[in-house]
């Protein structure tokens, strides 16, 4: 049996990523939409990629499971 809880906030993972691309990306996108635009179009990004990242944990479930048929349980999860 294997099992791991893994817990992501896409609004504070959007948020710290705003951040470290401040220079790069948020100020460019910024001279074409407000600040208010930006943030709102990154944290629904960021909701987005968490809900892709937990369907990709069902997938791998599936291939563990398959491939290692002697295991009973897998359990990766994604809070």
């Amino acid at each position: 049996r294997f099992k791991a809880e893994i817990n992501f906030n896409g609004e504070v993972l959007g948020k710290r990523c705003m951040k470290k691309l401040r220079k790069s990306i948020m100020i460019p996108m910024e001279q074409a939409m407000s600040p208010e635009q930006v943030e709102e179009l990154m944290v629904e990004y960021s909701r987005e990629l968490v809900n892709t990242i937990g369907d990709e944990v069902d997938r791998l479930e599936g291939i563990i499971l398959r491939e290692l048929p002697e295991m009973r349980h897998v359990d990766l999860e994604i809070l």
